[in-house]
This record gives C-alpha cells, structure tokens and sequence, in this order.
C-alpha cells in the first residue's frame, strides 16, 4: 500500500478539524447573529454558512462546552446547533436558553434587533423547521415546535416577545 492511500484518512481528519476551527473562528469574532437571510431582499447572510459548517462538523459534546463560552454570539449559535441537531434533550437546553440573561445583537431578513438567547434560538428552530407543501409551508416537526410553545406558555420566566410568537403560531392554546 502506498504511502498516500495509508495517509488519506489521517488527512481527511486534519482538513475536516481545520474546517471545524475556521468556521469557530469567524463565528466567535462576530459582533452578531446573522439569520440565513439578511436584508430587504434577503439574500444569503455570510455568517450563515459557517454557522451550519459549525453545525454539522462540531460534536454534541463541544457544542454543550461552548454553552458556558462568555462570547454570547458563540453560545446563541451553540444554543441553534444543539437545539436543531437534538431528537430528545431539546426541552432541556430550551429551557436552559430561557434561563440566559444575556442580550444579543441579530440581523434577520430586514430587521436588525436585540433579543434574547432563547428568543434567537427559537426563531432560527421555527424557520428551519419550514417546508414547501404544494403552494404553503408547513412546520416539518410540528411536535417538536408545540412542545417548544408549551413550555414557553408554562415557563417560570415569561419571555414577552416569545409569548407573542407562541399566541400566533396557534399550534399551543395554553393560557
């Protein structure tokens, strides 16, 4: 066997680590949130897809570690990550994110805002969870999304601006 064919996976490890840090790098010198469409004419954001590189090439357990970063823009997008990526521990870290005091910058579509952790995370669940059915959209996890709605409605800390979203949504017909 050549020496190429034996050093391929090992080189494949480097560049797939390489990636994963560049994608973390730019993530963690941002000074906001960027949704996937930024913009009147909502064009893709540049943040966007290093944040779904972060996503996909970042293990569960790294993405918890960097939810007690002090860089809140790296935690926000660690909060997407887990939250997107999760079948069952999702209602946990949900509930973990309505617990963060910190605010963060965000740019989405053409509004640009300060918001809550969880606020940011639960619209960026909301949207990716959106799927063309003939002429509408439709939520592609719809349970996932009405137990999110719940326990924003039954949560000890009232976030206002989620509340709202979850009155809407019309999925939850708590309180």
């Amino acid at each position: 066997m050549s020496i190429w064919k034996s050093s391929l996976p090992v080189l494949f490890l480097i560049l797939l680590g390489s990636c994963h840090r560049d994608a973390y790098h730019y993530l963690k010198k941002r000074k906001y949130v960027e949704c996937e469409l930024v913009g009147i004419t909502a064009w893709k954001s540049d943040s966007y897809p290093r944040y779904e590189q972060f996503r996909d090439q970042t293990d569960q357990e790294q993405l918890k570690k960097y939810l007690f970063s002090k860089n809140v823009i790296l935690k926000t997008y660690s909060y997407w990550a887990l939250i997107e990526k999760s079948a069952h521990g999702y209602l946990q870290l949900f509930d973990r994110a309505l617990q963060e005091t910190s605010k963060i910058s965000q740019k989405c579509g053409c509004r640009g805002e300060t918001t809550s952790i969880a606020s940011s995370a639960y619209f960026n669940f909301w949207y990716s969870q959106m799927v063309e059915e003939g002429d509408s959209l439709v939520f592609s996890a719809p349970q996932k999304l009405y137990r999110l709605d719940s326990m924003i409605f039954h949560h000890s800390i009232q976030d206002q601006e989620l509340l709202e979203v979850v009155k809407m949504n019309g999925l939850y017909k708590g309180k």
